[in-house]
């Protein structure tokens, strides 16, 4: 009996998970797996440098500006993800599931043009840019090797970045997480086979994480249809110019 009153005690003594427990769980939930589409940049860069180190000090030392230039090229439009996900949630708060459905539209469209724009401006513009970061000219050549060919992924990059800020918005950073993560092991595929078997340097490491980055954008629709979120299937009618020039006030 004595035994038996004292575990009563006991379990009374033990509260549950406090409202401030359960708010840090939910909080650490969402944002740890939102986190992904800011850290995956960087990343990706870091597995580039350690494939490249690996061969030429000339190229190792060469990743620095190149990679400098790329990654505050991304850091520039991350605008793009915070206010779609702030224009989304807004909306969806509010019951206006058609607004919902034009700003993802403009979200993606302003993924793709501006993506588009910082291709061709990094594409013709890789001397100038490497020149004004003082890059050396022994170091100039497989800079701009890599800065062009990462041009090349800036449309589906920022088209990722809005994707990812619809996510959010809808409250789904699940999808984000997963997309990452695949891009995170299709670079270190792509790097050892470009990098270690092919001997391609540089070059191959920037076409490893181009190609992730393009597999990553058709992964995000897919990954949304097979867990049945509707994001994208409801993008139908017309573009309105005051969703694009909402974004205005974000650039």
């Amino acid at each position: 009996m004595t035994v038996a009153t004292s575990s009563v005690v006991s379990s009374e003594a033990t509260p549950p998970a406090t409202d401030f427990q359960n708010s840090l769980i939910k909080i650490a939930t969402f944002v740890l797996p939102a986190m992904a589409n800011t850290l995956i940049g960087p990343t990706l860069s870091m597995i580039d440098t350690a494939f490249v180190g690996r061969g030429s000090l000339v190229e190792l030392a060469a990743l620095g500006p190149a990679v400098l230039i790329v990654d505050v090229t991304s850091y520039v439009f991350s605008w793009l993800g915070i206010a779609t996900v702030s224009f989304i949630a807004t909306e969806i708060s509010l019951g206006n599931h058609d607004e919902v459905d034009r700003l993802t539209r403009a979200a993606m469209l302003l993924g793709l043009v501006c993506g588009l724009g910082v291709a061709v401006w990094h594409t013709l513009g890789a001397t100038m840019l490497l020149a004004g970061i003082s890059t050396g000219p022994e170091l100039m050549g497989p800079a701009r090797t890599y800065v062009m060919i990462r041009a090349i992924g800036f449309p589906v990059q920022l088209l990722n970045t809005a994707m990812w800020g619809v996510c959010l918005g809808h409250k789904d950073p699940k999808t984000p997480l997963f997309v990452s993560l695949l891009s995170l092991v299709l670079n270190i595929i792509g790097d050892f086979v470009l990098c270690s078997v092919m001997g391609l340097g540089i070059g191959g490491a920037a076409w490893a994480t181009t190609a992730a980055q393009y597999i990553s954008a058709v992964v995000y629709p897919i990954s949304m249809k097979l867990r049945n979120k509707t994001y994208l299937s409801r993008l139908k009618g017309p573009l309105e110019l005051k969703n694009v020039t909402r974004y205005a006030g974000f650039a």
